[in-house]
């Protein structure tokens, strides 16, 4: 079908026939490895940075709006559980 448009209460009607939720992930799945964060700041990023000159190393300071921009949940069937820990909010 090509002309086909959806009313957005045919849309929520037909979510709530086929039990699909919107949800929020909340919580970390566990807390980061600050000993692997130190070997990659004193091993590996030097090793990297040795290949390139100062002048081809940018600042990436834009990289936080791209963060802001991360979907906050999913679509999934109710039943579906994430992974991480943490509550989900069913929207």
């Amino acid at each position: 079908m090509n002309d086909f448009d959806p009313s957005p209460s045919w849309m929520q009607r037909w979510r709530e026939r086929n039990f699909i939720v919107f949800k929020r992930q909340h919580g970390e799945k566990q807390d980061y490895d600050s000993a692997a964060a130190e070997h990659w700041l004193t091993s590996v990023w030097p090793r990297i940075q040795d290949r390139y000159a100062a002048s081809e190393i940018y600042n990436c300071d834009e990289t936080g709006v791209y963060y802001w921009a991360l979907p906050e949940g999913t679509m999934c069937f109710k039943m579906k559980s994430f992974p991480a820990g943490g509550s989900q909010k069913n929207v």
